[in-house]
């Protein structure tokens, strides 16, 4: 909604320069609702929470592939450590939840059927329970290089987005 203020400048020091005026801002969060639940009431809001945060990595694959979320919205180590400090300013709850989103889908992406991670590794056993015989091993430790390559070659991307983000804004 649009507010109009009256904003007057203040005569501010400023570290390794002349006195100045200065006009300035800070982020106050909003108000927090606080709502007491039941034992039995919080476990199922719990649990809701939970499962839509754990679709938020399949909604992200999805998009990916669908084209409806771009790769250079994805963020790594830099974009996550500043959600967790504007998270940190807005106070213990959101910060809590920041990290419990980060585990569950970090969690989940875990399972994923790529190679190098326990999914992969389930996926191959699944495979190899249906064959009833194992997979040749000179294929298996072809496809988990390639996998592997391809794993750091996106978390370098990744990387690299975050870190073009930091000089656009």
């Amino acid at each position: 909604k649009l507010i109009t203020l009256t904003a007057t400048p203040e005569k501010m020091d400023t570290p390794g320069s002349d006195t100045q005026y200065r006009l300035g801002f800070t982020y106050r969060p909003p108000p927090a609702n606080i709502q007491r639940l039941p034992i039995g009431a919080s476990l199922a809001q719990s649990w809701k929470d939970n499962l839509n945060g754990s679709m938020l990595i399949l909604r992200v694959v999805k998009g990916l592939f669908t084209r409806h979320v771009s790769v250079k919205q994805m963020s790594g180590p830099v974009g996550i450590a500043q959600q967790i400090d504007i998270a940190t300013q807005m106070g213990v709850w959101p910060l809590l939840e920041l990290m419990s989103v980060i585990s569950l889908n970090l969690g989940i992406f875990n399972l994923l059927p790529v190679p190098p991670l326990d999914g992969g590794m389930i996926f191959f056993l699944i495979i190899e329970s249906i064959m009833r015989r194992d997979v040749n091993q000179r294929f298996k430790e072809l496809v988990y290089q390639v996998a592997f390559v391809c794993i750091i070659l996106f978390a370098a991307f990744i990387l690299f987005n975050d870190i073009t983000k930091l000089h656009t804004h």
